[in-house]
This record gives structure tokens, sequence and C-alpha cells, in this order.
């Protein structure tokens, strides 16, 4: 199975504690697919939480270098500022962290874990 972490489906979140009037920070489980390619997995997690995630194409506050794409438009029913742009990488269960852009048939390993969040390169 594949692991993304992503935006709907956070590492963690804060749950008000039952027995003090405080607030703590829980582990959330991520969301899993069996997807063979970073573009199912996608759509999976598209899908599952009613987002949408579509290829960013550079303007003028992140310009792209010409011939290069790696970056998403990130939006889901929980969003309150709108669309944002956001980040994907690949966490490897041996330690390797890749940057796949925007290479949909980019091979996804069972054990992989995908997060999708700020802009880290």
């Amino acid at each position: 199975m594949v692991r993304i972490i992503g935006p709907a489906s956070p590492r963690y979140r804060f749950e008000k504690c039952p027995v003090q009037d405080k607030y703590i920070l829980v582990e959330n489980a991520p969301f899993e697919t069996a997807a063979a390619t970073l573009g199912e997995a996608l759509t999976q997690y598209a899908n599952a939480f009613s987002a949408s995630i579509r290829p960013f194409d550079g303007d003028d506050n992140i310009p792209l270098p010409e011939g290069e794409s790696k970056y998403f438009y990130y939006l889901d029913k929980n969003s309150v500022h709108g669309e944002a742009i956001v980040d994907i990488h690949i966490h490897r269960h041996n330690g390797e962290h890749l940057c796949p852009g925007q290479d949909m048939n980019f091979q996804l390993c069972s054990g992989d874990a995908v997060t999708i969040g700020a802009l880290a390169c």
C-alpha cells in the first residue's frame, strides 16, 4: 500500500483532551491506496476528499524555468483561501526522497509515502 499525507489527511491534528481542558497533538492515519502510479494515487486522493489536483504551469509569482514542470494546484472543500500551489514528494522506506514533478506515470512502490504540501524545492 501507498500512504498519502496531504491537506485533507494531515499527519497530525489537535484533539480536545477528554480529561483536561486542553488540546493535544494526535497522529492521523494516512490515506492509503494500492495505486501503481502517482497519477492513479492523486486521482484516488482527490476523489476521496472531493478535491482537485491539477498541474501548475507557472505564473509571475512562482516562475518555472523553461521546460520544468513540478508543482500542482490543490483545492478541496475545506480550503478557506482558495486554490493553493503544492509540491509532491515521495519518501521510500529505504530513506530515499524523490521529487517526481508532474510525472503522472511515476511508478510507486508498496510502502511509499506521498506527501502533498508546501513548496519544498
